[in-house]
């Protein structure tokens, strides 16, 4: 599942020392770009068990929860850098990039944490699962249902701990 966020790159460095005061500001750096940060979001296919089907066709599947699988961003949808700076500062590419790094860290914390958004990933996968195993029931001639387990089962049918 892929999440779209409206997501800001922010820098804000405030003058040292004896500049702190008046007007030339030295050393002072204000960075802004928005941009929409991209969170993949899915399960790991290697965790999903699958068990069954027994006398009454049931299917007993297992779907670890979802985590984040990659974050990145729409490159084509960075605005131009909003920037003030004090006398005789500039602002570098690496505060941009480390800007950039920290919206990137802070957008993957907060997806996260979003549980709401982690448990429709799991849903949605879910979904697919169950519908691919009662398609595969019909090409076989058989009728399929699927019983979701909280912890996985091993082959003799124990639930794994």
């Amino acid at each position: 599942m892929r999440c779209y966020y409206h997501n800001v790159a922010e820098l804000k460095k405030n003058p040292d020392g004896l500049f702190q005061h008046g007007w030339f500001k030295y050393g002072y750096k204000k960075l802004w770009i928005e941009y929409t940060g991209i969170i993949e979001i899915g399960i790991d296919v290697d965790q999903v068990y699958v068990n069954g089907p027994d006398e009454n066709n049931f299917i007993y599947v297992y779907v670890p929860n979802a985590r984040i699988i990659n974050v990145s961003a729409d490159s084509n949808s960075m605005s131009k850098p909003i920037s003030d700076t004090g006398i005789f500062t500039e602002i570098t590419t690496d505060d941009q990039n480390q800007a950039f790094s920290q919206a990137q860290k802070d957008m993957e914390k907060e997806a996260n944490n979003d549980i709401t958004i982690l448990n429709s990933a799991k849903n949605n996968a879910k979904k697919l699962i169950e519908q691919y195993i009662i398609n595969v029931g019909k090409q076989v001639g058989k009728e399929y249902k699927v019983k979701w387990l909280n912890k996985p089962k091993n082959t003799q049918g124990d639930i794994l701990k």
